[in-house]
């Protein structure tokens, strides 16, 4: 996308984007602070995609996605629409994230501190504590590329 035309020029062309997820959410906003004039089509009925949820007997179902892992990846979509992400959303910090629960009383609770989780992993299986901690390698020089 950072190749399309300025909004001077691009004012009257018109975008279709095929697809309400977060993805497609996010082309359509930096098509349309580029001038497009923009159509999102989706095959549900709300936006979202996996980010959405179903509600069943006054219960929400997360379809996907329920933690902020880059939040500047948000920042950045809002800086290239011209807003400012900090005035628009008051994300907060959730700690615990969620709970994972199963029919037989087992619980996982994920939450920020490392040393928590560590022993969440092991609560459900200790052998499991190196591949965690691969993860949480991978992950870190990940996050540090991407600030």
């Amino acid at each position: 996308l950072d190749q399309i035309e300025s909004s001077e020029s691009a004012t009257g062309n018109r975008a279709i984007v095929v697809g309400a997820g977060l993805g497609g959410l996010a082309a359509a906003m930096r098509l349309g602070a580029k001038g497009y004039k923009v159509t999102v089509i989706d095959k549900l009925d709300v936006p979202g995609g996996r980010g959405s949820a179903i509600w069943q007997d006054s219960h929400r179902f997360d379809l996907g996605p329920t933690i902020v892992t880059v939040p500047q990846l948000y920042k950045e979509l809002w800086a290239a629409c011209g807003r400012d992400f900090a005035a628009d959303v008051d994300l907060k910090a959730l700690d615990p994230f969620y709970e994972i629960r199963w029919p037989d009383g087992t619980k996982f609770v994920a939450q920020q501190d490392t040393d928590k989780m560590r022993a969440e992993v092991a609560k459900i299986e200790p052998r499991d504590l190196a591949g965690f901690d691969k993860f949480l390698k991978d992950s870190e020089k990940r996050y540090s590329k991407n600030e």
